[in-house]
């Protein structure tokens, strides 16, 4: 149990409606450990299946103090006050803040709570706004997110204020108990079939369901300093724990803080834990954990699940973020294949597909695996996999087709884009020299094609990109993997 220490040693004046107003620092010890069962732990470490055993270490951990005296209100009131971390010393934490009085003599009511929430400057001391959130991010593998690790001071207890001067009483036994419950996962066994425990784990989300109603274990809801009751006014029977960057399914060691609950019978909780390319879903009921389970608070529950055939296992659709891609690898010359070549082989008409799915090209030819741009100018589809206006980055790999020395310049334009309507110079490039013999990149020269990447800004369904060369100049070029990709 933590001793409450108040010393009264500096005064402010100012005045309000209820007259002088008085500030007065305070210090707060808060030791804990299990002789005293002051426990809070915004990183788990110690015992985790019977409780926390480990002193106060986050610096940004903040108390929230209540001074309440019904005749005093307005600036003279102390209104969840912040008190910091001053020091940490031997498993005893000192909080500092301060208090207001209206500098007469009263004995005051004084609530705390952690971790204090910044908004709650006007609210009372029996209805704290708060929320156990339903996404919760955990800061590193095998900790809980500190913004739900609520705990209140219980009981109250009483400081006596004589004439606004220093504080004569001090507070014993002023003792922090958990509002919330923690649960705990991790991966015991894995034998499902393309599941490894290299697998790199996103989330995981936990969902109650009863027979009789869903149970909530979280939500928002406003919190009564005087007996650590809590009111939802918003409530969901599930949540997503946000895993650290890196955790695989091997390491898994997932926390999650929930609002207190019991399951009976049929009622079950179910895990569904997303990875990169997987989600991997397992419900367990009351009855098989032994017909009733129960998360009282300030306790930890933990679960150690084998991920095997039984489970729901989905493929996810991975999002690499390509918009448009064309290899040209339906297009064979007719000398194809043309051994030793990189490009080569005699040209032949292009398949009428690629007109049909709305390419536009003065003359083109199909080459091995590519296409020869004979008329300097082709312009690709629109970007119809768009859905509103999306910065991507363009590529194609290109090589000159003109004879040895030649370096012709391209250019490319883009429609219906953050620029414009109509069609904007996105940049240039100038090719690679060509060889003797354009019509293929013989063997052993050296000479290979070149990727070319271009930045264009707000694109949208109805954009289409042109590749084109002056018709001044020799500027007819060998075209491949063309991609339109969403910018990063």
């Amino acid at each position: 149990m933590g001793a409450l220490s108040l010393t009264g040693c500096r005064n402010e004046a100012g005045i309000n409606n209820n007259g002088e107003v008085k500030s007065q620092t305070l210090t707060i010890s808060a030791p804990a450990t299990k002789a005293v069962a002051v426990d809070t732990r915004t990183v788990m470490e110690g015992d985790k299946t019977t409780g926390f055993n480990t002193a106060w270490t986050m610096a940004s951990d903040k108390l929230g103090v209540y001074a309440y005296h019904p005749e005093v209100y307005g600036l003279s009131a102390t209104v969840n006050s912040e008190f910091s971390i001053t020091s940490v010393e031997e498993g005893v934490a000192t909080f500092e803040g301060r208090i207001y009085t209206d500098n007469v003599d009263r004995t005051y009511d004084v609530y705390a709570y952690y971790p204090r929430i910044s908004a709650n400057n006007n609210s009372p001391y029996t209805s704290v706004p708060a929320s156990i959130r339903s996404t919760q991010i955990m800061p590193a593998n095998g900790t809980y997110d500190p913004a739900n690790d609520y705990m209140v001071a219980l009981p109250g207890k009483q400081v006596v204020v004589t004439g606004g001067e220093a504080i004569t009483a001090d507070i014993a036994d002023f003792q922090f108990k958990y509002i919330v419950g923690f649960m705990n996962l991790t991966i015991e066994n894995i034998t499902a079939d393309g599941i490894a425990a290299t697998d790199v784990v996103k989330s995981v989300q936990i969902t109650a369901e009863g027979a009789n109603g869903n149970p909530v274990i979280a939500g928002d809801f406003n919190l009564d300093l005087t007996n650590g009751n809590m009111t939802f006014t918003s409530e969901s029977n599930t949540l997503t724990v946000n895993c650290a960057v890196g955790t695989t399914l091997g390491d898994l060691d997932m926390w999650a803080i929930v609002n207190p609950f019991t399951l009976t019978g049929a009622d079950k909780l179910t895990f569904l834990i997303t990875t990169e390319t997987h989600t991997i879903e397992k419900s367990i009921t009351a009855t098989q954990m032994g017909g009733s389970f129960a998360i009282a608070a300030g306790t930890v529950k933990t679960f150690g699940m084998t991920i095997d055939n039984a489970c729901t296992i989905t493929a996810l659709v991975v999002d690499d973020g390509i918009v448009f891609k064309e290899t040209f690898d339906d297009c064979l010359g007719a000398n194809y294949p043309a051994s030793g070549n990189t490009y080569g082989g005699s040209s032949v008409t292009m398949p009428t597909s690629y007109k049909t799915a709305g390419w536009s090209y003065t003359t083109c030819s199909a080459q091995k695996g590519c296409v020869c741009v004979t008329g300097k100018d082709i312009t690709l589809p629109a970007l119809a996999n768009l859905t509103e206006p999306t910065n991507v980055v363009f590529s194609f790999n290109a090589y000159s087709f003109e004879g040895k020395g030649k370096r012709p310049m391209l250019y490319v334009t883009a429609t219906n884009t953050s620029l414009g309507t109509g069609a904007k110079d996105i940049d240039n490039v100038q090719l690679l020299e060509g060889v003797n013999s354009g019509t293929t990149i013989p063997a052993g020269t050296g000479i290979e094609s070149q990727i070319y990447t271009f930045n264009i800004p707000g694109a949208r369904s109805t954009t289409k990109i042109r590749i084109y060369g002056l018709s001044s100049e020799d500027a007819r070029f060998f075209l491949d993997d063309v991609i339109v990709k969403k910018a990063q």
